[in-house]
C-alpha cells in the first residue's frame, strides 16, 4: 500500500489561500510562481494538471525527486482553531462546541497503520481568535522576566495545557480508529520580524513582537519544549517539529502577510517535516530553480 502523509491543522499547514487569486480559473492563476505542473501522481486526478505551491505541494514534490514511495494529502483547514475541535471559549467569551471537520473525519476514518499524519494547530487561539483566558496568560507570560518562567509558573502552565493536552486530544481523535505510522506535532514557526502589512499586526504589536521578536520567540520555544515535546499517544511514535527550525522570522520572502508561509516558506517547511518524519531531507534552504525562474518573470509582469 502507498503510505499517506496526512497534514491536519490550521493555515500553518494550509497557506494556499494566501498564494493565489482565489475563485480563477487554474489557467488565470496569478502570480505565476504560486502554481506549477501537478506532481507525485496529482497530474492523473487533477484537470488541468496544475497545483497551488503551498506546503502539500513541495512535499509531493521532494518525494517524487526522492522517488519514495509515498504521498501528501492536505486535510488541514485555514482560519481554525484548536478550540473549535476540543472545545473551549474563543474570540474572548464566545462558548465552542467541539467537534471535527468534515477533512478531519476523513483522516479519522481512513487513516492507515502505515500512514503518517502530521499536526499543526493551536496559532490562531491566540492571534486570530484568543478567549479572554488566552488573553490573559499571554499578558503574563509575556510581563513576566525570563527566569522566573518554569513549568509551574501560571502562564506557562495555561499554554503546556493548550499545546500539549489540547493537542494531545485532537490527536487521539484524529486517530481514534486506527493508530497511525507516526504523528508530527508542530509548533508554530517563528513570525516575520519585519514589519509590514498584515492582518495579525494588532496581535503582533500588543505582544511587542515588532519592537522585541526574541521575547515571543523564546517563550514559544518553552512551550515547545515543556508541551509540544511531550505529547503521548499510546499506539504510534510521536514526533515534535519545532517550525522555527525551517522559518526563524529572519527572512521575509518566506512569508505572507507577516504570519502565513509564502512559496519559499512552505519549501523550508517541507522539507523539514519531511527529516523530521524519516526522509533524508537536511537542507531546509533548498528552492527549485524553476520557482526562481517563475518569480523573475512574474517581477517582469507590467
Amino acid at each position: 500500500m502507498l503510505p499517506r502523509i496526512f497534514l491536519a491543522g490550521d493555515s500553518s499547514l494550509d497557506n494556499k489561500t494566501w498564494l493565489f487569486n482565489q475563485g480563477a480559473p487554474a489557467d488565470y492563476w496569478r502570480p505565476p510562481s504560486s502554481h506549477a505542473p501537478a506532481v507525485n501522481g496529482y497530474q492523473t486526478l487533477l484537470d488541468p494538471p496544475r497545483m497551488v505551491c503551498d506546503v502539500t505541494y513541495w512535499m509531493n514534490q521532494i518525494l517524487q525527486d526522492m522517488n519514495a514511495n509515498a504521498i501528501a494529502l492536505n486535510t488541514a483547514i485555514e482560519a481554525t482553531t484548536l478550540a473549535s475541535r476540543v472545545g473551549g471559549v474563543q474570540c474572548c467569551v464566545v462558548p465552542s462546541c467541539c467537534g471535527l471537520y468534515e477533512q478531519e473525519e476523513l483522516i479519522r476514518d481512513r487513516i492507515r497503520s502505515c500512514d503518517m499524519l502530521v499536526i499543526s494547530v493551536g496559532g490562531n487561539d491566540i492571534a486570530l481568535a484568543p478567549s479572554i483566558c488566552t488573553v490573559l496568560a499571554m499578558v503574563l507570560l509575556m510581563i513576566t522576566p525570563w527566569p522566573l518562567l518554569f513549568c509551574f509558573h501560571p502562564a506557562v502552565a495555561y499554554f503546556i495545557g493548550l499545546f500539549r493536552f489540547q493537542v494531545q486530544c485532537y490527536a487521539k481523535r484524529l486517530t481514534a480508529v486506527t493508530r497511525p505510522r507516526k504523528v508530527g506535532v508542530c509548533m508554530i514557526y517563528n513570525l516575520d520580524e519585519r514589519n509590514g502589512e498584515s492582518w495579525a499586526n494588532l496581535a503582533l504589536c500588543a505582544l511587542c513582537y515588532t519592537c522585541f521578536p526574541s521575547m515571543l520567540q523564546r517563550r514559544m520555544r518553552l512551550v515547545f519544549e515543556l508541551g509540544t515535546s511531550r505529547i503521548q499517544v499510546p499506539g504510534t511514535e510521536i514526533v515534535p517539529i519545532s517550525l522555527a527550525d525551517a522559518l526563524d522570522g529572519r527572512c521575509t520572502e518566506d512569508y505572507h502577510q507577516r504570519v502565513e508561509p509564502s512559496v519559499i516558506g512552505g519549501q523550508k517547511m517541507a522539507r523539514l517535516i519531511l527529516h523530521r518524519l524519516g526522509w533524508p531531507c537536511q537542507t531546509p534552504q533548498y528552492r527549485y530553480q524553476k520557482i526562481l525562474e517563475c518569480q523573475i518573470e512574474s517581477s517582469m509582469d507590467p
